[in-house]
């Protein structure tokens, strides 16, 4: 027993190790890193090909589950990149201005990734996630009817059969049948050489699967068009304009992220550690990064801003970028069967936008629910939604009767003999409960949420206690930060963090969440267009709402995370603020 407990705590030990044992993203710790995803293909794999197999079932839950968590721990958490030292430029005389990823004004600056680190824990709580999700799902996911109408296209292209006059279960009538189930899974996407398993594992938005976002009416799904048809020319214009938007905005969006990630780092607005850092030192914190507690209360506040715009805007550059050159291939080839098997074509995929207008949202619902929370909306079903709404189901919250007895799902209405509705099941049974269980079920997915973003808080940690585990429920060992000293020297506490912080920060968005549910229904009680509001009013008491509920929890949280220094990684080639400098310089000179 004393060996196996010794074991456990190796493991443990190995794969969450304390700061100042932490490795180094070398080239093995860097196969480790990526072991995870090999790991899943795998159990992906058993669970689409041989769910059926006690055997593979066991496998996946009993074997490949654990594995993967204890890998996916060890991938995000327990490994650092080492600190990087940069500026002054060497090319700069002295006095000069340095330029892209070296510092302005001659100065040092220490890196530190932590950007890099935040993503690297979330990515940890995300393979967790999804280990969970796959090791412990008794049946496999379906496509969605429109990728399954494609499979039929594709076999009756094959089987020259028409595919025009479908029924409404799918089958043609003219020229034969091509009958596909609802349940089937070919090994590939329809027209291209991409596994399953493959598309699963990457496509986090789950477009084409049954649980994902759907396809844009704009953009359906289609095979390789026959050469030099309509239909490819349609196609091919599409696609190219396509293309030119996205790397338009793609590169539109790196250059606002870089004018963020320079004023971040202007030492003229937020003082000499604005530029610092807070370096990843195994054992110990070399320099402190910016603090709140130094800035005015104004800075704070734009320090919050900046800070949660610069995500969106870097996520939406990546994306459009992405997209754009992924696109490319078939777009420079486009009679290539073979080109557009192995590259993804078909722009239907890339249509739908990754976010809408994150910079004025409308609503909380919309912002987290169909932008934020799309990329891991599986996931959060899994894990959090579905269990939590079905266990309150089970204890018969917001179930009527009518339900209960005949499985109706609210669809049919409990009658007595003379056709009339019975009276209400109560609290516990009727509306309020299912707006109580839709409620909880919808904060179990925010503390799933916060939960994930709280331990990239721990790929951040310096220090034992930045690196203690029950900071994910705001139970860590405190960490006293002060306000800077008066002119007697004197000290005064500006606040304890025990952690917890992210995991408040998006229960609150949960809870921001239901409130607007709840305003909602109580207007749509009253009848639409009776509160003698115009849509320009609401729009902007609705922006004003969307704006404070965010930044007002996000200066709650951003304290911790700008003091361990997220903002000051090389997120950026700061061209902007090398431009600005010179500017600055030649007019001073003038």
């Amino acid at each position: 027993m004393d060996a196996l407990t010794s074991n456990l705590s190796a493991i443990a030990e190995w794969a969450y190790p304390s700061p100042s044992k932490r490795a180094y993203l070398d080239l093995l710790n860097l196969g480790l890193f990526f072991l995870p995803l090999l790991l899943h293909t795998i159990s992906i794999h058993l669970l689409l090909r041989h769910h059926k197999s006690p055997f593979a079932n066991a496998l996946r839950a009993g074997v490949l589950l654990p594995l993967n968590i204890i890998f996916s721990i060890r991938a995000g958490l327990g490994c650092i990149l080492p600190s990087l030292s940069l500026g002054p430029n060497p090319s700069a005389k002295e006095g000069g201005v340095s330029y892209f990823m070296y510092t302005v004004g001659g100065e040092r600056t220490e890196g530190g990734f932590q950007h890099f680190h935040v993503a690297m824990g979330v990515y940890s709580a995300y393979s967790i996630m999804r280990a969970l999700e796959w090791g412990l799902a008794s049946r496999p996911p379906r496509l969605s009817p429109a990728l399954l109408d494609l499979v039929r296209q594709q076999r009756a292209r094959e089987q020259g059969v028409a595919t025009h006059n479908k029924t409404g279960n799918g089958k043609t009538t003219k020229n034969g049948d091509v009958d596909v189930p609802p349940t089937f899974l070919p090994r590939y996407i329809p027209g291209t050489t991409r596994r399953l398993e493959y598309d699963l594992l990457s496509n986090m938005r789950g477009i084409g699967w049954e649980w994902g976002i759907p396809y844009l009416p704009s953009h359906p799904p289609i095979l390789h068009p026959t050469p030099h048809s309509s239909e490819a020319k349609s196609l091919q214009t599409r696609r190219g304009e396509m293309i030119a938007s996205r790397f338009k905005y793609g590169l539109l969006f790196f250059l606002l992220s870089d004018v963020v990630d320079s004023i971040l780092k202007e030492q003229a607005i937020f003082g000499p550690r604005a530029n610092v850092g807070g370096p990843v030192s195994l054992g110990g914190v070399a320099t402190e990064a910016i603090r709140y507690e130094e800035q005015p209360i104004y800075l704070q506040w734009a320090l919050t801003l900046l800070a949660g715009l610069i995500i969106p805007i870097s996520m939406n550059g990546t994306f459009n970028l992405l997209s754009a050159l992924s696109l490319l291939p078939a777009h420079l080839f486009p009679h290539s069967e073979w080109v557009w098997q192995r590259s993804y074509g078909d722009p239907s995929g890339w249509a739908a936008p990754l976010f809408q207008f994150p910079h004025a949202p409308k609503d909380l619902r919309t912002l987290w629910g169909r932008d934020w929370h799309a990329l891991f909306r599986r996931p959060f079903l899994c894990v959090a939604y579905q269990p939590v709404n079905e266990t309150l189901k089970a204890v018969g919250l917001g179930v009527s009767v009518a339900e209960k007895e005949h499985g109706t799902n609210g669809k049919k209405s409990h009658q007595n003999g003379n056709g009339e509705k019975k009276v209400s099941e109560g609290i516990w049974r009727g509306t309020p409960g299912k707006m109580v269980r839709r409620a909880l079920s919808v904060l179990s997915v925010f503390l799933v949420s916060g939960l994930m973003h709280e331990a990239g808080q721990l790929a951040l940690a310096r220090t034992p206690a930045e690196r203690d585990p029950w900071r994910f429920f705001g139970r860590g060992e405190p960490i006293l930060v002060y306000y800077p000293p008066s002119s007697m020297g004197a000290l005064r506490l500006a606040y304890v963090d025990t952690g917890g912080r992210a995991v408040l920060f998006f229960l609150m968005q949960g809870v921001g969440c239901v409130f607007e549910d709840a305003v909602e229904r109580m207007f749509a009680s009253k009848g639409k267009g009776r509160t003698g509001v115009s849509k320009v009013a609401v729009r902007l008491l609705t922006w004003c709402w969307v704006a404070v509920w965010i930044f007002g929890w996000g200066h709650y949280v951003g304290k911790a995370w700008f003091r361990m220094g997220i903002a000051q990684g090389v997120i950026s080639f700061r061209a902007t603020g090398a431009l600005a400098h010179i500017i600055m310089q030649n007019l001073s000179r003038a």
